[in-house]
Protein backbone atom coordinates (compact mmCIF):
# COMPACT_ATOMS: atom_id res chain seq x y z
CA UNK A 1 0.00 0.00 0.00
CA UNK A 2 1.08 3.55 -0.61
CA UNK A 3 1.06 6.63 1.59
CA UNK A 4 -2.43 6.87 3.11
CA UNK A 5 -2.36 10.68 2.80
CA UNK A 6 -1.86 10.52 -0.97
CA UNK A 7 -4.66 10.25 -3.52
CA UNK A 8 -4.18 8.23 -6.69
CA UNK A 9 -5.86 8.00 -10.08
CA UNK A 10 -6.81 4.36 -9.40
CA UNK A 11 -10.52 3.58 -9.76
CA UNK A 12 -12.48 2.96 -6.54
CA UNK A 13 -13.61 -0.62 -5.93
CA UNK A 14 -17.10 -1.32 -7.33
CA UNK A 15 -18.45 -2.17 -3.86
CA UNK A 16 -17.66 1.32 -2.51
CA UNK A 17 -20.46 3.84 -2.07
CA UNK A 18 -21.05 6.38 -4.81
CA UNK A 19 -22.15 9.50 -2.94
CA UNK A 20 -25.02 11.41 -4.55
CA UNK A 21 -24.19 15.13 -4.65
CA UNK A 22 -26.96 17.69 -5.22
CA UNK A 23 -26.01 21.32 -5.86
CA UNK A 24 -28.48 24.19 -5.96
CA UNK A 25 -28.30 27.60 -7.62
CA UNK A 26 -30.60 30.45 -8.64
CA UNK A 27 -32.07 31.47 -11.96
CA UNK A 28 -31.66 35.13 -12.97
CA UNK A 29 -35.15 35.82 -11.59
CA UNK A 30 -34.08 34.44 -8.17
CA UNK A 31 -35.90 31.09 -8.40
CA UNK A 32 -34.00 28.34 -6.59
CA UNK A 33 -33.19 25.33 -8.78
CA UNK A 34 -31.10 22.18 -8.75
CA UNK A 35 -27.99 22.71 -10.87
CA UNK A 36 -26.56 19.21 -10.43
CA UNK A 37 -27.82 15.86 -9.17
CA UNK A 38 -25.39 12.99 -9.71
CA UNK A 39 -22.83 10.75 -8.10
CA UNK A 40 -19.98 12.94 -6.88
CA UNK A 41 -17.39 12.91 -9.69
CA UNK A 42 -14.50 13.76 -7.36
CA UNK A 43 -13.60 10.32 -5.98
CA UNK A 44 -10.01 9.60 -5.05
CA UNK A 45 -8.42 6.33 -3.95
CA UNK A 46 -6.21 6.82 -0.90
CA UNK A 47 -2.90 5.04 -0.37
CA UNK A 48 -3.40 2.77 -3.37
CA UNK A 49 -6.27 0.93 -1.61
CA UNK A 50 -9.40 0.90 -3.85
CA UNK A 51 -11.57 0.40 -0.74
CA UNK A 52 -10.22 3.62 0.88
CA UNK A 53 -12.07 6.35 -1.03
CA UNK A 54 -12.25 10.10 -0.55
CA UNK A 55 -15.33 11.79 -2.03
CA UNK A 56 -14.45 15.49 -2.24
CA UNK A 57 -17.91 17.06 -2.07
CA UNK A 58 -17.17 20.79 -2.01
CA UNK A 59 -14.44 23.26 -1.14
CA UNK A 60 -14.67 26.93 -0.20
CA UNK A 61 -11.49 28.99 -0.54
CA UNK A 62 -12.54 31.81 1.79
CA UNK A 63 -15.39 33.04 3.96
CA UNK A 64 -17.84 34.44 3.24
CA UNK A 65 -18.35 32.34 0.12
CA UNK A 66 -20.20 33.70 -2.89
CA UNK A 67 -23.37 31.90 -3.98
CA UNK A 68 -23.84 34.18 -6.99
CA UNK A 69 -23.73 32.82 -10.53
CA UNK A 70 -23.56 29.26 -11.74
CA UNK A 71 -21.78 26.83 -9.43
CA UNK A 72 -18.28 25.83 -10.53
CA UNK A 73 -17.02 22.63 -8.92
CA UNK A 74 -14.12 23.73 -6.71
CA UNK A 75 -13.30 20.25 -5.37
CA UNK A 76 -11.87 18.60 -8.49
CA UNK A 77 -8.61 17.65 -6.75
CA UNK A 78 -7.73 16.14 -3.39
CA UNK A 79 -6.79 18.64 -0.67
CA UNK A 80 -5.44 17.12 2.57
CA UNK A 81 -5.68 20.45 4.43
CA UNK A 82 -8.45 23.02 3.88
CA UNK A 83 -7.61 26.51 2.62
CA UNK A 84 -6.57 28.82 5.51
CA UNK A 85 -9.82 30.83 5.45
CA UNK A 86 -12.04 28.19 3.89
CA UNK A 87 -13.30 24.65 4.33
CA UNK A 88 -13.56 21.25 2.69
CA UNK A 89 -16.50 18.88 2.86
CA UNK A 90 -15.70 15.25 2.16
CA UNK A 91 -17.05 11.78 2.77
CA UNK A 92 -14.47 9.08 3.43
CA UNK A 93 -15.01 5.39 2.99
CA UNK A 94 -12.55 3.86 5.44
CA UNK A 95 -11.84 0.15 4.99
CA UNK A 96 -10.94 -2.30 7.76
CA UNK A 97 -7.36 -1.90 8.97
CA UNK A 98 -6.66 -5.44 7.72
CA UNK A 99 -6.92 -4.20 4.11
CA UNK A 100 -4.16 -1.58 4.53
CA UNK A 101 -1.46 -4.14 3.73
CA UNK A 102 2.10 -4.27 5.03
CA UNK A 103 5.14 -2.02 4.94
CA UNK A 104 8.48 -2.90 3.28
CA UNK A 105 9.44 -5.04 6.28
CA UNK A 106 6.21 -7.05 6.33
CA UNK A 107 4.66 -5.22 9.29
CA UNK A 108 0.96 -4.26 9.12
CA UNK A 109 0.47 -0.68 7.97
CA UNK A 110 -0.84 1.40 10.85
CA UNK A 111 -3.52 4.05 10.38
CA UNK A 112 -2.09 7.45 9.46
CA UNK A 113 -1.39 9.74 12.41
CA UNK A 114 -1.73 13.34 11.30
CA UNK A 115 -2.33 16.88 12.51
CA UNK A 116 -3.74 19.67 10.36
CA UNK A 117 -4.25 23.40 10.83
CA UNK A 118 -8.01 22.93 10.97
CA UNK A 119 -11.03 22.38 13.16
CA UNK A 120 -12.77 19.27 11.87
CA UNK A 121 -16.28 17.98 12.36
CA UNK A 122 -16.14 14.19 11.94
CA UNK A 123 -19.48 12.35 11.79
CA UNK A 124 -19.87 8.58 11.52
CA UNK A 125 -22.63 7.91 8.99
CA UNK A 126 -22.31 4.11 8.86
CA UNK A 127 -20.20 1.57 10.66
CA UNK A 128 -17.71 1.98 13.48
CA UNK A 129 -14.32 3.68 13.80
CA UNK A 130 -11.80 4.13 16.59
CA UNK A 131 -10.46 7.67 17.01
CA UNK A 132 -6.87 7.33 18.22
CA UNK A 133 -5.01 10.16 20.00
CA UNK A 134 -1.58 10.19 21.68
CA UNK A 135 -2.63 8.15 24.72
CA UNK A 136 -6.40 7.83 24.40
CA UNK A 137 -8.89 6.12 22.10
CA UNK A 138 -12.66 6.21 21.72
CA UNK A 139 -14.98 4.11 19.59
CA UNK A 140 -17.42 6.07 17.43
CA UNK A 141 -20.56 4.63 15.87
CA UNK A 142 -23.22 5.88 13.45
CA UNK A 143 -24.56 9.22 14.66
CA UNK A 144 -21.49 10.11 16.75
CA UNK A 145 -19.59 13.33 16.03
CA UNK A 146 -16.11 14.42 17.06
CA UNK A 147 -14.96 18.03 17.03
CA UNK A 148 -11.26 17.59 16.27
CA UNK A 149 -9.34 20.76 17.13
CA UNK A 150 -5.92 20.38 15.52
CA UNK A 151 -4.84 17.44 17.69
CA UNK A 152 -2.72 14.63 16.33
CA UNK A 153 -4.99 11.70 15.58
CA UNK A 154 -5.65 8.65 13.44
CA UNK A 155 -8.75 6.73 12.36
CA UNK A 156 -8.61 2.97 12.90
CA UNK A 157 -11.30 0.68 11.50
CA UNK A 158 -11.00 -2.45 13.63
CA UNK A 159 -14.13 -4.07 12.23
CA UNK A 160 -14.69 -6.18 9.11
CA UNK A 161 -16.98 -3.59 7.48
CA UNK A 162 -16.41 -0.30 5.65
CA UNK A 163 -16.95 2.84 7.75
CA UNK A 164 -18.57 5.86 6.09
CA UNK A 165 -17.69 9.25 7.62
CA UNK A 166 -18.58 12.85 6.83
CA UNK A 167 -15.88 15.44 7.46
CA UNK A 168 -16.09 19.21 7.33
CA UNK A 169 -12.57 20.63 7.73
CA UNK A 170 -12.39 24.34 8.52
CA UNK A 171 -9.11 26.22 8.17
CA UNK A 172 -7.69 27.26 11.56
CA UNK A 173 -4.54 28.75 13.02
CA UNK A 174 -1.87 26.12 13.67
CA UNK A 175 -1.11 25.44 17.33
CA UNK A 176 2.18 27.09 18.21
CA UNK A 177 5.00 24.61 18.76
CA UNK A 178 3.12 21.61 17.34
CA UNK A 179 4.11 20.36 13.87
CA UNK A 180 1.58 19.98 11.05
CA UNK A 181 1.90 16.46 9.69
Amino acid sequence: MGDLAKASNMAPAPETTGIRRIITTHRPDGEAVIAEDRICPNRFVMGGNPLFVDNEIWKIEQQPASNAGDPVDPATSFTFVPPAGGNVCRILEIPPDTTLGTDGEGNPVKPLFHRTASTDYAVVLRGEITAVLDKQETVMRAGDIMVQRGSIHAWSNRTNEQCLMLFVLCGAEPIEGLPIM
